[in-house]
């Protein structure tokens, strides 16, 4: 708008999608294909073996699964995309993706609900009553495509409420891969989850000090999101002090717990200078 271009129509820029969209695949494809070549070359310089590989996986939609609860008998959501980055480097580069459509805008499939029932091509890849969420379905294809390219997986950093460490268990167990697979959980989504645990009970709202109810739940939000906020910051501030020794970081981590329970042996043993035992004192 400010170099007064005239915006283009709809139709225009949905037919010069469809013109080079399947250039902008295959441009993708091959830059998957060479992040992938480089993780190689790096794990080959450090004397590490260059055929396994650490990773991170997740599942976003084009809209919240949970938000259809109730109301369908279908999840709400018809498009996700499945990614899988590299834990090897900084950088922790895209190595896969895979994305699922339900869409198309072909009558017939919404009818028949089954991809490829009808003439010419369609844009859908999965049928209408496939689960959008079955995040180990997406995960599995992944790492095939990824053991295709003679890479495994190792170490599986997911959210807890995540399936895709089931996919490289699976294909394990059916011997169709080497590497035992090692499971860990993002501590930023175990965070997340901590909070929304914290501010569905009912009992912490009970004991706000407030006189109406919409006040102590407003009270209760705050607390929620404080206590997961420095909680996270005892976890990193951990993994900065004892990253060499898990058992001492573990340790350390216990007197988190302990000092709800009464035991105040924060101040010898705090990772972080504004503890969370300081909002009981």
């Amino acid at each position: 708008m400010a170099s007064n271009i005239p915006p283009p129509s709809v139709s225009g820029m949905q037919h010069t999608a469809n013109a080079i969209s399947e250039k902008v695949e295959e441009e993708n494809m091959r830059d998957l294909q060479r992040q992938r070549e480089k993780i190689e070359r790096i794990k080959k310089i450090r004397g590490e073996n260059p055929d396994v590989v650490n990773i991170q996986s997740d599942c976003v939609y084009n809209n919240a699964i949970y938000s259809g609860i109730g109301r369908t008998p279908f999840q709400p959501a018809t498009q996700c995309a499945y990614t899988v980055a590299e834990n090897e480097t900084y950088k922790h580069s895209i190595i896969n993706t895979l994305p699922k459509s339900k869409l198309c805008s072909k009558r017939k499939h919404t009818v028949s609900t089954n991809v490829g029932e009808h003439a010419g091509p369609c844009t859908a890849n999965i049928n209408m009553q496939d689960s959008i969420g079955n995040e180990e379905r997406w995960a599995r294809e992944c790492f095939e495509e990824l053991k295709e390219d003679g890479l495994e997986v190792n170490e599986v950093t997911t959210d807890p409420d995540s399936s895709a460490y089931r996919a490289a268990e699976s294909l394990f167990q059916e011997g169709l891969t080497t590497t035992t697979p090692i499971h860990f959980l993002d501590t930023r989504h175990v965070a997340s989850n901590h909070r929304k645990f914290v501010n569905n009970l009912s009992t912490v709202c009970d004991i706000m000090p407030a006189r109406l109810k919409v006040q102590r739940t407003r009270l209760q939000s705050l607390f929620a999101s404080d206590m997961a906020a420095r909680c996270q910051a005892e976890f990193v501030q951990a993994n900065i002090r004892y990253h060499k020794s898990p058992d001492v970081m573990k340790s350390k981590l216990s007197y988190v717990s302990r000092c709800h329970s009464g035991l105040l042996l924060w101040r010898s043993h705090r990772l972080f200078p504004i503890f969370i035992c300081l909002f009981y004192i």
